[in-house]
Formats: C-alpha cells, structure tokens, sequence
C-alpha cells in the first residue's frame, strides 16, 4: 500500500509529470489524502467490527454444539446483551454453513 504523503505526492507531480503545483492544487491534494485516510480507517474499522461479530457467532455456534444448549443458553454464557439476542439470532442463520441446519443450531441436550 502506498503511505506517500500530500507533499510527497505533489513533488512527484511535478518532477515525473511536469505538472506546475499550486496552492490550490496541494490543498486539494492534502483533502483527497486525508479522505482516502479516513475511508481506509473506516474500512479496517468496518472489517475489525465484522470479524469480532463473526468471532461472536462461532462462539455462540460453537459452545451450543458441544454442549447441546440452546441459543439463549449460549447467549446467556457469553453474556450476549439481551437487546442482541433477535439480531444474532439471525446472523446465526445467515451465517450457517449449508450442512448445518437451524435445527441442528438449536438442539438441546
């Protein structure tokens, strides 16, 4: 990935491409860099929260599996905020692997 910084970026617009730089030009240069910044933060941001949630539902799968407890039981163990409970339900479904079935996710004992 390239980490080149707006004064970096402008030097080599005008030395390899001879593009004149003005100060308009690198305060435009500086905003698009410190947006592509952001958007790539928010992104890893975005990823860092989807894979503790996927990390959620293999627990949840996991402990219902070996124990043979239910989804609210599991949930309970994993001190799963109650409000949470509809949405990882249905994440637990999304996210099953095609052998597996909603029945065999809510087994008991």
């Amino acid at each position: 990935m390239n980490h080149l910084k707006a004064l970096d970026k402008c030097r080599i617009l005008e030395e390899e491409y001879d593009i004149q730089m003005t100060e308009e030009i690198g305060e435009e240069m500086d905003r698009m860099c410190n947006l592509s910044q952001r958007i790539l933060e928010e992104g890893l941001e975005k990823c860092r929260l989807e894979g503790r949630e996927l990390d959620k539902i293999e627990c949840i799968r996991n402990l219902m599996q070996s124990t043979g407890w239910s989804q609210t039981e599991a949930f309970k163990a994993l001190k799963v905020a109650k409000t949470e409970w509809s949405r990882y339900s249905k994440l637990l479904e999304e996210k099953s692997l095609p052998s597996q079935s909603s029945e065999a996710l809510t087994s008991t004992k």
